[in-house]
């Protein structure tokens, strides 16, 4: 049996040093309580459990997948919203969390990609709370079908 959400959160997180606060631009850009927030801005938490599922590492090769997978989802999103994006974590986000060339982007889309292959969307409005004592393999399916293990190589 899989981890549940809640454990799989703790088990990724409990080790990590955290940033005591979320730098300016990306809370700007990537925070669903920013008011010029872009589409699938989710909440720390949300993403968190966005890597669980997606079972992505929390480096940055990880929160190029992620990102990516959360835009996908979005519903209303726009090849300006991704030229927004793609700009300021090139150019503007701080050193260490700042895309650098062409590797980022491929993971990026590689996750953007995948978003497409699930009927989900709008992950900010997703009720993960409701999911933290069910196994991650059961969310999942719920995202990706019989598909997931193939889909997510995890």
């Amino acid at each position: 049996m899989s981890q549940t959400l809640r454990e799989a959160q703790h088990n990724m997180t409990k080790n990590v040093t955290f940033a005591p606060k979320v730098p300016f631009i990306i809370w700007l850009l990537e925070n669903p309580h920013s008011p010029i927030c872009l589409p699938g801005a989710i909440t720390l938490q949300q993403h968190d459990y966005v890597h669980c599922l997606l079972g992505a590492n929390l480096k940055l090769d990880g929160e190029a997948f992620v990102i990516g997978f959360t835009m996908g989802c979005a519903p209303r999103k726009h090849a300006l919203h991704l030229a927004i994006f793609k700009f300021a974590s090139c150019y503007c986000y701080p050193r260490k969390y700042r895309f650098s060339g062409r590797k980022h982007w491929i993971i990026f889309k590689r996750g953007y990609d995948l978003a497409q292959q699930t009927q989900i969307r709008d992950l900010n409005a997703f009720d993960f709370q409701s999911w933290l004592d069910k196994p991650v393999e059961q969310l999942r399916q719920l995202f990706f079908g019989d598909r997931s293990k193939e889909l997510l190589n995890v």
